[in-house]
């Protein structure tokens, strides 16, 4: 279950790109 970590890694790295895309 690496890559589920690293995709939340991602996105709560990425906040800003993740709220601009909602």
């Amino acid at each position: 279950m690496i890559h589920v970590l690293w995709i939340l890694l991602v996105i709560w790295g990425d906040d800003l790109s993740f709220t601009h895309l909602s």
